[in-house]
């Protein structure tokens, strides 16, 4: 019986990985609403319900993965310098953009966070040793060119503070998949249950840090006059924080909607890299929007206002990360025809075909 030219099992696992990065893409931005309608609607504190969501999310992957009848790989865990560079990385990323907020809208933070892909890619290039396909680069190049254009017209343009915030937001979730690519325990598991525990322990982990760091914050001397206005937003209200919405409303998104995204994302990160996951969350902008229509359709939100120039943007950006993608694709596609002509019993190991191919 001979092998099919097809490798249908490795043709499977690829498109899988897309798959699972689509659906990531689609629980952060359904996370996303559910957060702003939590804060909004419920006034819940906003960095207490992020700590909430990451305890109780991570809590509940942990019990999923076995819990303490895994203690040992548990603390093998623990114990890995990428978990708590992970935590750390997460807490920064998330202050920076309450400061970015500040100065830009919502949609193009969303959009300007773009910069990830091209960051990314050289990331993968430079520590990884991947480098990116030549049929890529008309695509990245589309990718710069709509960033480029949004901040063009942005006010201030390149010397605007929020476009400066969204770089180091974008270089800081470029660092974070770097480190969760690289990361031993997440890397190796090969099963549900011991990536449930792996990413729970690290959701933990970084809530641990959210609450120590919002603390610390709130009582440094000078917080007040650095940080202003800004402050009720990295200093979580106990008062708030221990009301039984609150706790209901975060573990409710931590369980069903962080959790399960951060699960999604470091899974399609294993599978099929981080400058393959970038290029899929660019459609995270029209997600979002198209998820708010339909929320505010039902009377459950207002819609965010976005400029024309932010939806232009958007589209070149998109856009060109779909030719990456689909080069990227093609490219798998050609080498596993290839594999299996080189692993066919029939050409592959005949001697007469390789010396034809030979000559």
């Amino acid at each position: 019986m001979t092998t099919p030219l097809h490798d249908v099992s490795q043709l499977s696992r690829t498109e899988r990985g897309y798959f699972i990065a689509f659906v990531a893409t689609l629980t952060a931005a359904t996370m996303n609403l559910a957060n702003r309608m939590a804060v909004s609607e419920y006034t819940t504190d906003p960095w207490g319900i992020a700590f909430l969501q990451m305890a109780l999310g991570g809590l509940a992957l942990f019990l999923a993965g076995g819990g303490l009848r895994r203690t040992g790989r548990g603390l093998a865990t623990l114990r890995h310098t990428h978990t708590w560079v992970i935590g750390f990385v997460r807490v920064v990323h998330v202050l920076l953009v309450v400061f970015s907020l500040q100065q830009l809208t919502a949609t193009e933070v969303c959009f300007l966070v773009s910069m990830q892909l091209p960051m990314g890619v050289c990331m993968a290039w430079i520590f990884l040793n991947r480098k990116p396909k030549p049929s890529q680069i008309p695509g990245l190049l589309l990718v710069l060119g709509g960033l480029i254009y949004m901040i063009v017209h942005t006010p201030g343009g390149f010397a605007n503070t929020g476009v400066l915030l969204v770089v180091g937001i974008s270089l800081l979730w470029a660092i974070e998949a770097l480190i969760v690519e690289t990361h031993p325990e997440i890397q190796e598991e090969s099963t549900h249950r011991a990536r449930f525990r792996a990413t729970g322990i690290v959701m933990m982990i970084t809530g641990l840090i959210f609450l120590c760091s919002a603390f610390i914050i709130g009582t440094l001397p000078f917080s007040e006059g650095l940080l202003g206005s800004r402050l009720q937003y990295l200093v979580p209200d106990v008062s708030l924080l221990l009301r039984p919405e609150t706790l209901i409303i975060g573990a409710l998104i931590g369980i069903f909607a962080r959790a399960p995204r951060i699960y999604l994302e470091f899974l399609s990160i294993k599978v099929m890299k981080s400058e393959n996951y970038f290029m899929v969350t660019t459609l995270q902008p029209f997600a979002v929007l198209a998820l708010e229509a339909l929320f505010q359709s039902a009377g459950l939100i207002d819609m965010t206002g976005f400029e024309t120039t932010d939806l232009i943007g958007g589209i070149i950006i998109t856009v060109g990360a779909m030719l990456m993608l689909i080069s990227r694709i093609r490219h798998e596609h050609k080498k596993m025809e290839t594999d299996a002509w080189e692993n066919h019993p029939l050409f592959g190991q005949n001697p007469f075909f390789k010396d034809k191919e030979k000559n």
